[in-house]
């Protein structure tokens, strides 16, 4: 006798139910790509109010690529490694730097920034040339409302954190013979990359820059002075740049371990439109017996620049 086995029915779904299902699919779908743009248009909405935007103008037209539109490393030109006490002649060793910086705006504007600071020189040819890296890996920063919309800044919530920037050059001492060994001069060049990220907040101008400049001064057994020319070229837009005239002037003066240095530097743009930055740095140096040096630097913004600036660091030169 043959046995049979009862089974439970496997339902085949009628036609009608996976239209349905289908149908159902395809419009939530459909609402979750409706919604998400609705959503992105209303983060901006603040932003569209405050620059009164046309509908149809890039919103990185928008963006002022001047330093005092811009955060506080955006434009910020290389020093000497080392501070600002080691001078104009090259020393024809290695010589590497960190240091931590604090940005605070200037009043009545509230702006923090915090960035490490990486430098390093690397002698090409002993005591007349040498190749340059400073760096600035990345920044953690804050701003109220006043200064998000003074930017044109396109994040509601004001605050971050991206990379920052990258400069690469040379310099090359005039040998000493045709100028004597006490007025020493230097010439510098080099280039800003485009690591520094942040555009749509105007943390950085996110485009090449290029800079020269001139040393000279005059060396005493306890102080010297030295002053500086130079021009500094960046790139504002796919079509626009701005030119603009560099120059400083310093004194240092020195007893026993400690070294004091003050200096006054200005940036003089073409257009006039926050891109005239003059500060004054003032720095403390302590030198210890192993070849290294402690500073302290403070930097003190006189007009066009967005932030006071502190800075503490250790400088190292080894080498023989």
């Amino acid at each position: 006798m043959t046995r049979f086995e009862l089974r439970p029915r496997t339902r085949v779904p009628s036609r009608p139910l996976c239209l349905w299902g289908a149908f159902l699919v395809g419009m939530l779908g459909t609402l979750l790509f409706l919604v998400q743009p609705a959503q992105a248009q209303l983060s901006y909405a603040f932003w569209i109010r405050n620059v009164n935007w046309d509908g149809y103008t890039s919103w990185q037209n928008y963006i002022r690529r001047s330093p005092a539109y811009l955060g506080p490393n955006a434009l910020a030109l290389p020093e000497a490694v080392g501070g600002l006490h080691t001078g104009i002649a090259l020393t024809g060793k290695w010589q590497g730097e960190l240091a931590q910086e604090w940005h605070r705006g200037v009043s009545p504007y509230r702006e923090n920034t915090l960035n490490p600071v990486v430098n390093l020189s690397v002698p090409l040819v002993p005591g007349q040339a040498s190749l340059e890296v400073h760096w600035r890996p990345y920044e953690w920063w804050s701003t109220d409302t006043v200064v998000r919309d003074l930017r044109n800044a396109r994040w509601e919530e004001p605050r971050g954190r991206n990379t920052s920037e990258l400069w690469i050059l040379n310099r090359w001492q005039v040998p000493a013979r045709f100028l004597g060994p006490r007025t020493p001069l230097t010439l510098g060049w080099g280039i800003k990359t485009t690591a520094g990220k942040g555009l749509e907040n105007a943390r950085h101008t996110n485009m090449p820059a290029y800079w020269f400049e001139a040393r000279t001064g005059r060396n005493y057994p306890r102080w010297s002075w030295w002053t500086q020319q130079g021009f500094l070229v960046w790139q504002e837009s796919a079509g626009g740049q701005n030119d603009a005239w560099t120059c400083a002037l310093g004194v240092t003066t020195k007893s026993g371990p400690w070294t004091l240095a003050t200096q006054l530097q200005g940036i003089r743009g073409y257009f006039n439109q926050g891109d005239r930055p003059w500060f004054v740095r003032s720095e403390v140096t302590y030198q210890t017996p192993a070849q290294g040096r402690f500073y302290l630097r403070y930097q003190h913004a006189l007009h066009d620049l967005p932030c006071h600036t502190w800075r503490v660091g250790y400088a190292v030169v080894w080498g023989k």
